[in-house]
């Protein structure tokens, strides 16, 4: 009978080295031919070895063979032990590879043109048609939509968007210095929406002194500075109308 697992060194047991003292000469020589045999090939003896040879090859065969299976399960834990080794390795190293393909990717999608380029819109608003801004306009009303932002007061929808650029448009007389005025008047004042500027349109007096003058105001002056004020109490309060 051939095992062809058999493997490694030969230790023989303290029961068969007392046996191979016990035999003599050409007893002792097919004995030692048997335990050879079967360590190397896995054969056992035939039937012309004698009954006293083939009995204690018995003996020598039982704790072989239970040694030879303690070696072989030492051996497939090791075995098992390495491949979980190598297969964490891998995975650590799939893991790392990944995250630094997730960061690059990350790095490549942010490029210097999004970083210094102001005409970008502000993140939120990409699904947003902002074709409408005329780019004159572009840079400033992007820095309102960037502030609005940071105080978590985005505009939710088209329409509103599209509401509060007409009403920039309308505050500044389609100017777009004016425009950017307006926009640094009611950010610098941490007001929640956009209002006329507090600088009369024709004179460089605000409106608490604005009737120092010698002249009275006239109706139209005095529906302005009624305006003027009305807005000012409502950005205090943080009103927007334009959300």
């Amino acid at each position: 009978m051939k095992d062809e697992k058999k493997k490694g060194g030969l230790i023989l047991s303290p029961e068969t080295i007392v046996i191979l003292k016990d035999l003599k000469g050409e007893d002792k020589n097919r004995f030692i031919d048997c335990i050879i045999d079967y360590h190397e090939n896995g054969t056992t003896p035939n039937e012309s070895v004698c009954g006293a040879i083939s009995t204690f090859f018995k003996v020598f065969r039982m704790t072989y063979d239970y040694n030879q299976k303690k070696y072989d399960e030492k051996c497939e834990k090791l075995r098992n032990n390495a491949r979980s080794k190598r297969a964490n390795a891998s995975k650590s190293k799939q893991i790392e590879s990944n995250n630094n393909n997730n960061n690059n990717n990350n790095v490549t999608n942010v490029t210097e043109e999004d970083i210094i380029n102001p005409l970008n819109p502000p993140g939120g608003y990409e699904s947003c048609d902002l074709s409408f801004i005329d780019d004159a306009f572009r840079e400033v009303f992007y820095s309102w939509l960037d502030y609005k932002k940071q105080k978590k007061q985005k505009y939710n929808n088209q329409k509103s968007l599209t509401q509060c650029y007409k009403n920039l448009l309308k505050l500044s007389g389609n100017n777009p210095d004016t425009a950017r005025q307006i926009v640094e008047q009611s950010i610098g004042n941490n007001y929640a929406g956009l209002f006329a500027l507090k600088t009369l349109q024709y004179g460089t007096t605000k409106a608490s002194n604005r009737y120092s003058q010698s002249e009275s105001p006239s109706d139209q002056q005095l529906v302005a500075d009624t305006f003027d004020l009305i807005n000012e109490a409502r950005a205090r309060e943080g009103y927007d109308d334009s959300i």
